[in-house]
């Protein structure tokens, strides 16, 4: 029995010891946490205050126990050797000013090299060979320390292949044109500037003398040990530029007059870091940026650049981003933020491209497939991505900002979320976000007497049907004019059935669904279920009536494969 005895207490006191451990890691390399002091690097002269750090109220003593430092030393290992950081570099934040400045003073003394510093916020990027000398400076110092945390690569994305196959409509030279911009355009942007952080805008037709001005912070990014100079990564931040503020009557852009910041931060290869990108997110606020295009991500989360947008938000600007090209159904960072602008792709039917992200917190849908585009060397190219998305909204924030003047970064993003075209599921949904980007919608929301009445959507998830019920087919319907419709009638076909609706009157803006069954018999003998939808008028001429009407056509494949699908609805097109 004491035998039994003296085991129990043993695995008890061992316990206790890992979870102390664990608990001092937590406080010790937890996420950012930083003094609630001024930094001095406020936009226009202010100062920017951080949150507290919890380690103020009560850090853990300087006095750690021998048999707990290698367990932390792994637990600061594993932090630093996650998923997309960069091998041998950390980023080191600190509590105050003094603390960053003895640590700048002593680190090459320690056998650690710094790589790149920024002093607004108080951040370090460090190279090591052996992670035994910083975390020995860390036991030493621990009181000047905010953070330890890992620098993630930041890249340009590519396009997967082994992505899902469906069959997809490019924009070319129309995608404009498909968002109501019509007409002169040629001061939309004046006065305005956009910040592009990508890989550098190289000279173009497109763009005018004097209208682009450049900073390179590519110096400190180490290319990949190998990698050939990449002919897709050298142009990305030309064509990128050229869709938000290209002014070329063969590729011209959202914003053709808006002055253009290029930031470039990729090497070679495409290839950036979390350090660089927060870095350039502040330097184009201090230079005057209204509006910053990230068509870059990441997959690891780094406090330095979500404070960056921090900074940026805090100044009135905005911050845009790419969603991503993987078919994850997470975004990227800096997309991912709350406060920055997430975009995903769609194509000339609008529907979303097979590669987009999808994730909550997507804010807007657009062009991404195919999209005409300036390239180095006086070329146009077709470009293709969320990269190629991001910049049409970059360019209509900076566009509603010229038109309608006093109107703030912050506030045209939100007129674009208002007035953006419904698309998938009702409401703000992973997929599409709070919807399709529509300019023309937004530049006419006050002009009387538009009648405008769509076929928003057809949305259905078989994976999400109760049992016993019959599944429906959500029918969306958009009034994205400026009067009240009246009188519309819905006419619903599907290979063995049919159906007619009428609406009522709805308001401008007012979305409602209709539901229409599917046959899952007939549908499963068939291997698919096309159905179709149209509204007609009661009088008046529709605005836009190509988008009175849609086809759809729902693959039914093995009942694992429709389990595995968010939304069974494939292969959606206009008609």
């Amino acid at each position: 029995m004491d035998e039994k005895r003296t085991t129990m207490w043993a695995g008890l006191a061992g316990l206790l010891v890992v979870g102390l451990t664990l608990f001092l890691a937590n406080r010790m390399f937890k996420g950012l946490r930083f003094d609630s002091e001024p930094t001095g690097l406020g936009p226009n002269g202010a100062s920017l205050t951080l949150p507290p750090h919890p380690q103020k109220a009560s850090s853990p003593s300087n006095e750690i126990a021998v048999p707990f430092t290698n367990l932390l030393l792994d637990l600061l290992k594993a932090k630093l050797e996650g998923l997309g950081a960069i091998p041998n570099e950390v980023l080191v934040r600190f509590r105050d000013d003094d603390g960053y400045r003895a640590f700048l003073a002593r680190a090459n003394s320690l056998g650690l090299k710094v790589l790149d510093s920024m002093d607004g916020l108080r951040s370090v990027r460090v190279g090591y060979s052996n992670l035994n000398d910083l975390y020995n400076d860390y036991l030493a110092n621990r009181d000047d320390y905010g953070e330890v945390g890992a620098n993630y690569q930041v890249n340009i994305p590519g396009i997967p292949e082994n992505r899902q196959a469906q069959i997809e409509i490019p924009f070319g030279a129309g995608a404009l044109g498909w968002l109501g911009i019509n007409g002169d355009t040629s001061l939309w942007g004046d006065g305005i500037t956009i910040a592009i952080l990508d890989s550098g805008v190289q000279p173009h037709a497109t763009f005018a003398e004097n209208r682009v001005r450049s900073i390179d912070f590519s110096g400190s990014v180490e290319t990949t040990d190998g990698a050939a100079v990449s002919d897709g990564a050298e142009g990305h931040g030309t064509a990128v530029a050229s869709i938000a503020a290209g002014d070329n009557s063969n590729a011209e852009g959202v914003a053709p007059a808006a002055d253009i910041l290029s930031i470039k931060i990729t090497g070679a290869d495409g290839m950036s870091d979390s350090f660089t990108l927060g870095k350039a997110i502040i330097e184009a606020v201090d230079q005057g940026a209204d509006v910053i295009n990230v068509s870059l991500g990441s997959y690891g989360d780094s406090s330095l650049v979500r404070d960056a947008v921090a900074y940026a938000t805090a100044a009135g600007k905005v911050v845009v981003a790419a969603a991503g090209n993987d078919t994850y159904n997470n975004l990227a960072y800096p997309a991912r933020y709350d406060d920055v602008i997430s975009v995903g792709a769609i194509d000339a039917e609008g529907q979303q491209l097979s590669f987009s992200n999808s994730g909550e917190g997507l804010d807007l849908t657009a062009p991404g497939l195919d999209v005409v585009a300036a390239w180095p060397g006086d070329l146009l190219i077709n470009f293709s991505g969320t990269s190629a998305s991001a910049p049409f909204v970059a360019g209509s924030i900076a566009a509603l900002m010229s038109i309608y003047p006093g109107t703030t970064a912050i506030e045209a993003a939100k007129m674009l979320a208002t007035y953006s075209n419904e698309a998938g599921a009702l409401g703000a949904d992973p997929a599409f976000g709070q919807g399709i980007l529509d300019v023309g919608r937004v530049v006419q929301n006050d002009t009387p007497g538009i009648t405008d009445i769509s076929v928003a959507s057809h949305y259905v998830d078989l994976a999400d049907i109760p049992e016993g019920e019959i599944p429906m087919v959500d029918i969306l319907i958009e009034n994205r004019g400026t009067t009240i419709v009246n009188g519309a009638t819905l006419k619903v076909d599907s290979d063995n059935n049919s159906r007619s609706y009428a609406l009522p009157a709805l308001e401008p803006g007012e979305v409602i669904v209709r539901q229409f069954p599917i046959d899952t018999r007939l549908g499963e003998a068939q291997g698919d279920l096309t159905f179709s939808s149209e509204l007609t008028l009661s009088g008046g001429q529709d605005f836009t009536p190509s988008d009175n009407a849609r086809t759809s056509v729902i693959l039914f494949t093995d009942p694992a494969a429709d389990a595995a699908s968010a939304n069974a609805a494939v292969g959606v097109s206009d008609s």
